[in-house]
């Protein structure tokens, strides 16, 4: 969590509308990461960015690998309809986005906007 936290794609607790407002005057293909005030528990974090002048949000699943025998989660997004990505932790999750070009650059963030209650 700490590597999620200290990344520059990380805006922590923010609202979807805070991420909307900062992410509308940035380039195409600008992220941010944020924490999911949804639904924590089986989605922590929301992937926001703009893309030809339209903000998505995409949630990022936590699931247990419970079932394959190893007792721990791992992190997964789709790309598109039939295209899913996974990996042992959110931040290898991003990582892998952004090394694929599918996320480009971060969205610029104030330190004191980053909070956590986790």
């Amino acid at each position: 969590m700490n590597k999620v936290l200290s990344a520059p794609w990380c805006h922590g607790e923010i609202t979807q509308e805070k991420a909307q407002s900062m992410l509308m005057t940035q380039r195409s293909n600008t992220f941010l990461v944020r924490f999911s005030l949804r639904s924590p528990l089986t989605h922590p974090f929301t992937i926001s960015r703009i893309v030809n002048g339209i903000i998505l949000h995409q949630r990022i699943a936590r699931i247990s690998s419970e079932g394959f025998g190893t007792g721990q989660f791992f992190y997964a997004t789709h790309t598109s309809d039939d295209d899913a990505v996974s990996a042992d932790s959110a931040y290898a999750l991003i990582r892998s986005l952004i090394d694929s070009g599918y996320l480009g650059m971060p969205c610029p963030k104030n330190v004191s906007e980053l909070s956590c209650t986790y």
